[in-house]
């Protein structure tokens, strides 16, 4: 009796596979890309506009963070200041500053969710220290 072997095509397109992702991997390695080339480059921070943008959205917040009459408009408020810092490039000699202001509207944020009226008065403190430390905060 004799044994006939069924002929598989699964080494086939394994080859065929292989040889596909090699010459994808050839050509998406093979040119340069345009966006690593302009993220290289270091843009200059201008401090100036730095610290206007600061001042702006430091003075922006207090208004209306003021004048909101319920924790939902002083959510918002805080909100749209975080993402408005967010936003800025920031200057070496500022980082401390930077992230010590998303931290305490961060924090505020969370103070207002939970209903912590300590929490809320302790990153409400920070930001004035902050508005001493660095008086151009209040211009």
């Amino acid at each position: 009796m004799r044994y006939y072997q069924k002929h598989s095509f699964f080494p086939i397109v394994i080859i065929l596979l292989t040889i596909l992702l090699a010459g994808f991997m050839f050509f998406v390695f093979r040119q340069p890309s345009a966006k690593t080339s302009l993220s290289q480059e270091p843009k200059v921070v201008n401090e100036q506009a730095y610290r206007e943008g600061v001042s702006v959205t430091l003075q922006t917040f207090e208004e209306q963070f003021a004048v909101s009459q319920d924790a939902a408009q002083k959510r918002l408020a805080t909100q749209t200041a975080l993402a408005a810092l967010l936003e800025l490039r920031v200057p070496v000699e500022y980082k401390d500053l930077h992230l010590q202001l998303a931290i305490a509207w961060n924090q505020i944020q969370t103070a207002l969710q939970s209903g912590s009226q300590e929490d809320l008065t302790t990153s409400l403190k920070t930001i004035e220290q902050l508005k001493v430390t660095y008086p151009w905060l209040s211009l």
